[in-house]
Formats: C-alpha cells, structure tokens, sequence
C-alpha cells in the first residue's frame, strides 16, 4: 500500500470476540472511522492497554486515531450476539 490508500474494513464478529486494527510491518495508519451495530468496548493497544470508549454502541466518527504496528486498536463484542463491527482511515506512512 502507498500514502493515502484507503484502509478499512467491515466484520461480523461473534459475541465477545475481537476485531483488531493494526498495520503491518512499518505501515501507519490514520483511523477515521470506527463503526459498531451493537455494544463494543474500543482499546488501544500499545505498552499497555487502555479502554477508550466504553460501551459504545453508535458510531464514532470524524477522528484521528493513530495506528501503528506496535500501537492498534481492539474493538471488543460486549454483547452475546454476532455483530457488525469496523473501521476505516488512510494509510500514512
């Protein structure tokens, strides 16, 4: 991929599973979009792990998140039920 591809990508996740967004090898990633259609937890990963939405269940959008291969985020299915989770943002390095 070169800077300014479009990332992204919509999933059916099973309850309390994960979908994780993180660039491979040194790609950067600058996530806009997070898109949920029922309860997710949504974290960061990085030296540690810190939750930064909790609960949320509508779309987070119009943002910067950052994306590394060393710092990603984790969307977690809160709920029992199979959900549409996903994300989407420009590569940038």
């Amino acid at each position: 991929m070169t800077v300014g591809d479009l990332i992204g990508t919509i999933s059916s996740v099973i309850g309390s599973a994960t979908l994780v967004a993180q660039p491979t090898g040194s790609d950067e990633w600058i996530i806009h979009n997070f898109y949920c259609s029922d309860t997710i937890d949504l974290k960061v990963v990085g030296s540690s792990t810190v939750i930064v939405e909790t609960d949320l269940s509508s779309n987070l959008t119009a943002y910067f998140f950052h994306a590394n291969n060393s710092h990603f985020y984790q969307m977690v299915n809160k709920t029992s039920n199979t959900i549409y989770v996903g994300y989407d943002g420009i590569q940038s390095k």
